[in-house]
């Protein structure tokens, strides 16, 4: 949509910006909902591995890293010019994202200023969390911990965001 359209729709304007970030934010758990799904059900049966968590709990624990990821998502987005460079940025980044979550790699081992900033990222309580409940099959408490730090990275990312959006939609208003 043009920067005309989405002002009469009243979303290109200052302070207007929550209905397009919750639409967006809606949007990818959707989207990312139905492929956890297929990830949790028959892609971990054809490969026959364990499914310890209740699948309800799972989607539990993964609400909150769904809406940290989508809100950082926009965060990032809100800062690239050129919005084709997002899959590259993404795709060069997730290999040594996943190395240092302590998913393949103790985290213990790593230096702690990565630790420090991989404890900034939904990824790591996201996917610790999910393997204790689904592959270890740990109770809510080895795990709530994980939830809260999703939920804090939700609402600070999505402030971030939120203050992002409007601040572009603002200088975008006024330079036209």
């Amino acid at each position: 949509a043009s920067d005309h359209q989405l002002r009469q729709a009243g979303l290109g304007c200052a302070g207007k910006v929550w209905p397009r970030q919750l639409a967006r934010t809606l949007l990818f758990m959707v989207i990312y909902l139905g492929f956890t799904l297929f990830y949790l059900g028959p892609c971990l049966a054809w490969y026959g591995l364990s499914r310890l968590a209740d699948p309800l709990l799972l989607l539990g624990f993964l609400l909150p890293f769904f809406l940290a990821a989508s809100q950082l998502g926009l965060l990032f987005g809100s800062y690239l010019i050129r919005r084709e460079m997002a899959t590259p940025i993404i795709i060069l980044s997730s290999l040594p994202l996943l190395f240092a979550t302590g998913f393949i790699w103790p985290q213990e081992m790593l230096p702690w200023p990565i630790q420090g900033v991989m404890s900034l990222l939904p990824a790591t309580p996201g996917i610790l969390g999910s393997l204790r409940l689904n592959g270890m099959g740990a109770d809510w408490s080895a795990v709530s911990g994980f939830w809260g730090q999703m939920w804090l990275q939700a609402l600070g990312y999505g402030l971030l965001a939120w203050w992002c959006l409007r601040s572009l939609a603002r200088s975008r208003s006024s330079g036209s």
